[in-house]
């Protein structure tokens, strides 16, 4: 598991972890830049062999590994620049297997416990579920709700939003805005110049998706992101 939390001790995802997911999601990135632009360049070189062929064989030969050659370049300009389209399309063929492999968790027992006042037992059969599934929203919604009102536990908040956000399913959830909220609430309230730097660099990651939000979460992630900007701008002001 890349990351997790225990209640009482703080537990902050450590710097570094951020640091290598953006050199690895950016090297991504440039990597399907690179591979696509390779593929443009050999189906322009087959083109033209094939253009330039003597005799009917090569010909045929070469107009089929034209046609090959742009098929692939077709599907990676899809995928990397047109990344909806490519979730839309894989969708409907990955679905059976991916999403209704297992039955949905069942938590009424769970939010029975916080009903009671049983916040303890909650958060470890919670804490138990989400080493399990740490992509799972509703299970990260709950233990944010948790570690926000119930106990509470600001340190333990960020962590387990955090190592939501890095591990977070391609699809969108309608939770995923509501954990992305709630941990912005938590650091801007505390403050810290450092904590509210780490948010703003979460908080950029997610609006450079394509598929997380709707255009009015990413309109409220953008507004949350300019109040931190300035935030930030306001405390280096006063330490000049």
């Amino acid at each position: 598991m890349l990351c997790r939390t225990e209640s009482g001790k703080g537990g902050r995802v450590k710097n570094w972890r951020l640091f290598w997911y953006q050199v690895y999601e950016k090297s991504g990135r440039w990597s399907g830049h690179l591979l696509f632009a390779a593929c443009v360049a050999v189906s322009v070189a087959v083109s033209c062999s094939a253009a330039l062929a003597k005799d009917m064989g090569s010909a045929v030969i070469l107009v089929l590994m034209t046609a090959g050659c742009g098929l692939v370049t077709g599907l990676l300009f899809i995928r990397i620049y047109l990344p909806q389209i490519a979730e839309n399309m894989a969708f409907g063929l990955i679905f059976p297997r991916k999403y209704l492999k297992e039955a949905p968790l069942v938590l009424s027992p769970i939010h029975g416990l916080i009903t009671n006042g049983r916040y303890g037992e909650a958060e470890k059969r919670l804490l138990e579920l989400q080493a399990q599934y740490p992509a799972d929203s509703e299970i990260v919604s709950m233990l944010v709700d948790l570690y926000a009102d119930k106990l509470p536990l600001p340190d333990a908040l960020a962590a387990i939003a955090e190592c939501y956000l890095i591990l977070a399913p391609p699809r969108r959830n309608d939770g995923h805005v509501f954990i992305i909220m709630r941990y912005a609430d938590c650091v801007m309230k505390s403050g810290v110049p450092g904590n509210l730097g780490r948010l703003a660099a979460f908080l950029k990651r997610e609006l450079r998706k394509h598929n997380h939000l709707t255009p009015p979460e990413k309109k409220a992630v953008q507004e949350r992101l300019n109040t931190i900007e300035n935030q930030l701008q306001r405390k280096g002001g006063e330490n000049v």
